[in-house]
């Protein structure tokens, strides 16, 4: 996944991650890194040089995506998670991560069990009836531009239909893709989860639609009922 170098000083350690071997404590003491392994992070200090390197492209994803100033504990942590959730290959698992705007270890490991899980159990996701909102750790917010990473309430959601809702159509997932609701312009279309619909959202979003509506009839009374 990924290939580690390290020097300091003079000396050099490399290594793979996910690790098999010997504690970090002891392989980075070998070359006088005395650092806790959970406080040495991968992106170096002046007097140690970190380099990494994708062994393939799930370790060139998180290479791109992840804070080298985590520690190289839990960068060992995911990628030997990653390894566990797909042991026969990752196939496009880097692709979803990248689309779906993933930066935290937490992120990209709740994302790959849901990639796995809909692999192993197609007729349970088949039974799913709507996308359970506690569950998600973002959404995703679709619109003729993109995505947008949006936070996972109902502020953030009301916000992104009432301005990206005025030019054209969006529609809400979760980072995986799974469908939470799409708009009629500013207005709510589908949203198969109705407990969130009316008791989360849409007490938040109708008093946003009706600022819409009266800056865009000139009046500060709103034209329609919202939804």
């Amino acid at each position: 996944m990924i290939y580690v170098t390290v020097q300091h000083q003079k000396d050099f350690l490399a290594f793979n991650l996910p690790h098999r071997g010997e504690p970090f404590a002891d392989i980075l003491g070998s070359i006088g890194i005395l650092i806790p392994p959970t406080n040495f992070s991968l992106s170096g200090t002046d007097q140690i040089i970190v380099k990494l390197a994708a062994i393939d492209d799930m370790g060139q994803i998180l290479i791109d995506r992840l804070d080298k100033n985590l520690p190289v504990t839990e960068w060992d942590a995911l990628c030997g998670n990653l390894e566990k959730a797909f042991p026969f290959g990752y196939e496009n698992v880097p692709a979803c991560i990248e689309i779906a705007q993933a930066n935290t270890p937490e992120e990209i490991l709740w994302l790959a069990k849901r990639i796995a899980f809909e692999r192993a159990e197609p007729d349970k996701v088949r039974e799913e009836k709507w996308v359970e909102m506690k569950d998600c750790p973002y959404l995703l917010g679709w619109h003729s531009g993109g995505e947008t990473r949006l936070a996972n309430n109902p502020e953030a959601v009301a916000d992104f239909i009432c301005a990206a809702g005025q030019d054209e159509d969006v529609r809400i997932t979760d980072p995986s893709g799974r469908f939470i609701l799409d708009t009629f312009g500013l207005y709510i279309n589908k949203c198969p989860n109705q407990e969130y619909l009316k008791n989360e959202l849409l007490p938040v979003l109708i008093p946003k639609q009706h600022i819409v509506e009266a800056q865009a009839f000139g009046s500060e009374e709103p034209q329609m009922g919202g939804m």
